[in-house]
């Protein structure tokens, strides 16, 4: 695979178009929850028993004060956020990559205020659902509340949805 640079890094929060004021962004993680299993065989093996909590963050430097009054939810209210990438390869070839989160806003925290620098806030999300795409790729689409879990090669859960009747 070739090497990658990112070259341009741009994002909607609860509708508001960022470009220059994004510092850092972590995408996220999708973790596997593994447990051993041995039963009557003499060598154990580790089965997938399901998914970590998931959790995506973004700092922003000298944001608007309006962005962060709309990043306080009420109970059962979600924030957006929408994260696109441009990135390019040693070929020169552009990629895309997207970014879809649906979260819960875990904390706003300021960083040390110092003259002559940009105010900056990291935004934490507890993520409820989380979509990525690179190119025509998808890696993940998984959303918590409907139980919808697809790491790329299908959706896991849906024949298990269906005996259910969920």
């Amino acid at each position: 695979m070739a090497e990658r640079t990112r070259r341009i890094l741009a994002a909607t929060l609860q509708g508001y178009p960022l470009l220059e004021e994004i510092e850092e962004f972590t995408p996220t993680n999708i973790e596997k929850t593994m447990e051993a299993s041995r039963g009557g065989r003499f060598v154990a093996r580790e089965l997938m028993v399901g998914l970590e909590n998931m959790a995506s963050s973004i700092v922003l430097n000298g944001a608007d004060s309006a962005l962060f009054a709309d990043l306080s939810p009420q109970a059962g209210e979600d924030v957006e956020l929408y994260v696109r990438e441009s990135w390019e390869t040693e070929d020169g070839e552009a990629v895309s990559v997207k970014h879809e989160i649906t979260g819960t806003v875990n904390k706003v925290e300021s960083r040390a205020v110092k003259m002559g620098e940009f105010p900056q806030r990291t935004i934490e999300l507890a993520v409820i659902a989380s979509k990525r795409t690179e190119g025509d790729t998808l890696i993940h689409d998984i959303n918590v509340r409907t139980q919808k879990v697809d790491l790329g090669q299908g959706d896991l859960m849906e024949a298990h949805r269906r005996a259910a009747e969920v």
